[in-house]
């Protein structure tokens, strides 16, 4: 029923099993963390590495999975069905590290200028 939708408020997945990354790592809390706000726990029917095997599982139909847009594959067959999260808004903070020292690139200070623009 939800491939029907472009949009998606993750509560109306709660009855849906969850592919997702493996236990303690990073994006696994965020998905935790974001179905606790929607108001339930989610149900993690299987694990995988990377994001693209992941997406190959749901294309399957083997669950549902909270992924990052950078990530989505365009090439899968069959392909599945990618919708927006409206609610709850999906953060995930990045970080710029360089050396204390400074960065003696240019193509890098280029990239420190884009990235951080607001």
């Amino acid at each position: 029923p939800l491939a029907a939708k472009s949009d998606v408020k993750l509560i109306e997945a709660a009855h849906e099993t969850f592919v997702v990354t493996k236990k303690d790592t990073e994006f696994r809390f965020l998905v935790e963390d974001l179905c606790r706000r929607a108001g339930f726990n989610m149900r993690a029917a299987f694990e995988a590495d990377h994001f693209d095997s992941i997406q190959a599982y749901c294309a399957v139909g083997m669950g549902v999975a909270p992924i990052p847009r950078s990530v989505i594959l365009k090439t899968l067959a069959p392909a599945p069905k990618y919708l927006r999260i409206t609610q709850p808004r999906a953060i995930r903070n990045l970080w710029l590290l360089w050396p204390e020292a400074g960065i003696k690139n240019k193509a890098a200070e280029t990239m420190i200028g884009y990235l951080t623009q607001e």
